[in-house]
């Protein structure tokens, strides 16, 4: 009878400690699946602010390219008006250069009129 009722007692222990173990299993269960859970969103919010990042990337990269344009059309342009200023530049130097001509022909023929 003792041998029953110590048996009785082993497997009474045995269900309250698998119980206890199924309890922190499941709570332990729980815990990783709050963990996973809160993981699986901070990885959705990683996800998606990598996604504006890149979006940003791609918009300044197109600025960037817009601007390259426009910069080199205007250092086309500038290009294209310094050597016009060189040219009005030649050309301003041979009317200078014409105007003196004339004056010193006009000084010369003044000088034989006057003689």
């Amino acid at each position: 009878m003792r041998l029953k009722a110590q048996e009785e007692l082993e497997a009474k222990v045995r269900e309250e400690m698998e119980a206890k173990a199924k309890e922190e299993l499941t709570r332990q269960v729980q815990a990783f699946s709050h963990r996973e859970t809160a993981l699986m969103q901070e990885l959705s919010c990683f996800r998606q602010i990598e996604k504006d990042l890149k979006k940003r990337l791609f918009d300044k990269g197109q600025i960037y390219t817009d601007m390259e344009s426009k910069v080199l059309a205007l250092r086309t342009k500038v290009v294209e008006l310094e050597e016009e200023a060189e040219a009005t530049k030649v050309r301003m130097t041979k009317l200078e250069e014409r105007a003196t001509d004339r004056e010193v022909q006009l000084g010369r023929s003044e000088a034989k009129l006057t003689q």
